[in-house]
């Protein structure tokens, strides 16, 4: 219910429209995997990658299992990209700050809704409005 309730402005719409393109859409965050999970089910997304909480007696201890971190994220794009033998220009990977940076060496970067001037500097493309079917202006 969170995740549905806190869903960005367009996201469905976004997704739908790549899918109905073909497109391969993931996921991939240091959120906790249950919120990726709960994208995945919302949004009927292809992939996700986030990171897992330590549980005990069905409680989570605040700690982690595993992190994902920016170049967890990276490593796991480029093994798509590999695996589908996907040209850059046929990759778009979006992030609105500093930890995204990494991924761009395997796709084309779309700063979306960033505040950080660093990360609209290094992107292909800039989103400052908080709608994500902005996004689909560059495809």
């Amino acid at each position: 219910k969170f995740v549905r309730k806190n869903l960005m402005y367009g996201a469905k719409e976004l997704v739908n429209a790549l899918k109905a393109r073909g497109y391969f859409v993931a996921f991939y965050s240091s959120d906790p995997i249950e919120i990726c999970e709960a994208l995945r089910q919302d949004l009927n997304l292809d992939d996700i990658y986030g990171s897992e909480l330590e549980y005990r007696n069905g409680k989570a201890t605040g700690k982690l299992e595993e992190k994902v971190d920016r170049y967890d994220r990276a490593n796991r794009i480029k093994e798509i990209v590999k695996k589908n033998k996907l040209r850059r220009d046929n990759v778009y990977i979006a992030g609105d700050s500093v930890t995204a940076l990494p991924s761009r060496d395997y796709g084309r970067f779309i700063s979306f809704n960033s505040k950080d001037k660093e990360v609209d500097e290094k992107a292909d493309f800039v989103v400052k409005e908080k709608d994500l079917t902005k996004i689909l202006d560059f495809l």
